[in-house]
């Protein structure tokens, strides 16, 4: 076991954090590695791009070493606090099943991302490292309340104070129940491209509206974003919006041509095709471009 410490720079002390962490892997036998984090003086400090930049370094640690799995430490309390962030900004059923035990860490590769530790509560793992006399170190940032994330975790705590964990059960049943919809949605959608769907030799496909219409809003979403995935596997994931928009000008048009994920989408004669684009159209078009026959 390797273990991978990623310093993201962005507090004076985190260096001397991440090398406290690093001595105390060390004597517990675990070979560590810390990766340190870089900066453009123009680029936005903010917890997105530190995201994305701590996956890149993992994966980039990764591919260097031939390993192809990672497991990180997000806990009980992160499943909640991404379901309530999730909840507030609006996001749909894939969003609100929270993290997966187990995702693919960069679209278009075999990297994945493990986190065995979601169904365990943050105090539980903390009286773990104090029982065997393991010291660990408390972000402060988490306690930064003028940030979105300090926010939620604030409401987090006022609503758990006397209710015996009452709010994280309620979000676990609540995730549970929007899981099983986001596992019937999927299997109904793959259902649908595997017995419907017909992939020419020239890298477009094309599926019968007709089958789409009829299944609900959720299901034909699903549908396109595996159409556009077949077609151009490494195209950008963007927001599920313009997906709803096309799925609505389906029902509502009998011709049109939009540009999404990469891929290019037209509905003619009842058939819908799905190809890829160049590069220099390669956007997303928030509104049809309709043409009539």
């Amino acid at each position: 076991v390797t273990a991978l410490l990623v310093n993201h720079n962005l507090r004076p002390e985190s260096g001397e954090e991440a090398e406290t962490v690093r001595r105390t892997l060390t004597g517990l036998g675990v070979t560590c590695h810390i990766l340190e984090m870089a900066w453009d003086p123009s680029e936005k400090r903010n917890l997105n791009t530190s995201r994305l930049k701590r996956y890149g370094l993992l994966a980039g640690w990764m591919r260097q070493n031939d390993s192809r799995s990672v497991l990180v430490g997000h806990q009980a309390e992160d499943q909640t606090e991404c379901f309530l962030h999730r909840f507030v900004r609006g996001s749909g059923l894939g969003g609100l099943a929270g993290m997966a035990p187990s995702a693919p860490m960069v679209e278009g590769t075999d990297l994945t991302v493990l986190r065995p530790l979601l169904s365990i509560n943050k105090s539980r793992l903390e009286a773990t490292c104090r029982a065997r006399g393991i010291p660990f170190v408390v972000d402060p940032s988490n306690r930064v309340t003028n940030q979105f994330r300090g926010k939620v975790r604030g409401v987090m705590e006022e609503l758990s104070i006397g209710r015996q964990g009452d709010l994280e059960q309620s979000v676990r049943d609540t995730r549970e129940i929007v899981q099983n919809i986001v596992d019937e949605v999927q299997c109904r959608a793959e259902r649908m491209v595997k017995k419907h769907v017909a992939m020419s030799p020239c890298g477009f496909v094309t599926l019968d509206a007709k089958f789409l219409v009829t299944e609900c809003d959720a299901v034909g979403v699903r549908v396109l974003e595996l159409l556009v995935k077949r077609c151009n596997p490494l195209g950008e994931t963007t927001h599920r919006r313009t997906g709803y928009a096309i799925v609505e000008s389906i029902r509502k048009h009998e011709s049109f041509v939009m540009c999404w994920r990469g891929c290019r989408i037209a509905l003619s004669h009842g058939l819908l095709f799905v190809s890829p684009v160049p590069d220099r159209v390669n956007a997303v078009t928030p509104v049809p471009l309709r043409y009539d026959q």
